[in-house]
Parts: C-alpha cells; sequence; structure tokens
C-alpha cells in the first residue's frame, strides 16, 4: 500500500500541472471561460451609460464571440444567429436574442434612449438563457 503512494501522488501532480499549462496556454478555453464574467460587466456598464443599447449590442455580439472563438468586434447580428443556429440552440432563445440586438441597433440608428433599464434586463436574460442552452 505505501509503495502505490508516491507514485500515485506523482500522477495526480501530473494531472493538476496539466490542466494548469492548458488554462495557461488555450486562448479559446479562456476566452471561452471568462465570457459570461465579461459579458455581466458590459452589462452593468451599459446600465448606466446613456448609449445603452450599443453597449448592450456589443456586449451580447462580444459574448458569442468570445464562446465561439471568433474574432472579437467584427461579429453581426446575422452572424451571431447563424452560428447560434449552427450550435443548435433552441429557435425560441435565438429569436429572444436576434429581437433585442435589432432592438438596439434600431435604438441607435433613432438615436434615442428607448427604455435601456428594460433592455438591460432583456439582455441579462438572453445571456442567462444562452448559459443555460448553448454547448459551443
Amino acid at each position: 500500500m505505501s509503495l502505490a503512494l508516491p507514485p500515485g501522488l506523482w500522477v495526480v501532480g501530473w494531472l493538476i500541472r496539466r490542466r494548469s499549462d492548458r488554462l495557461r496556454n488555450d486562448i479559446a478555453l479562456a476566452r471561452r471561460r471568462g465570457a459570461r464574467k465579461q459579458a455581466e460587466a458590459r452589462l452593468q456598464t451599459a446600465a448606466g451609460s446613456p448609449d445603452a443599447a450599443v453597449h448592450l449590442a456589443d456586449a451580447l455580439l462580444n459574448y458569442i464571440a468570445d464562446r465561439a472563438n471568433l474574432p472579437a468586434g467584427g461579429l453581426t447580428r446575422p452572424d451571431a444567429v447563424g452560428r447560434l443556429r449552427e450550435d443548435g440552440v433552441p429557435d425560441e432563445d435565438i429569436e429572444a436574442l436576434d429581437k433585442l440586438l435589432k432592438a438596439c441597433e434600431e435604438a441607435r440608428c433613432a438615436g434615442m434612449d428607448t427604455g435601456s433599464s428594460d433592455l438591460v434586463t432583456q439582455a441579462k436574460r438572453c445571456l442567462q438563457q444562452l448559459e443555460r442552452t448553448w454547448k459551443p
């Protein structure tokens, strides 16, 4: 029994080291793991901003880009919707996100504040739902 302890400890140490190296070197994994936290921080920033619609759309699109390991900042609403469809996200979740992003685009183009607290609430709901149903 005591002879098996040192090799067992070595294997456990090796597994911990391997996981640590993977987390440190795999950028896609790091982006996926931090996507929700970053999106929530961006949504909080949007809540107090006069141009909340711009920040909300950016937060959600960057979240999708991070989770799917796509280039940040280059994702459009149709691209995001298409990616979610490819990954098998339920249609009602995709439609809710698409409707919200469209409302943000309309508010941005019209240059008006269209109930930003309502949009923030919807964005948080969409984010939570995507976290539950989307497995990229």
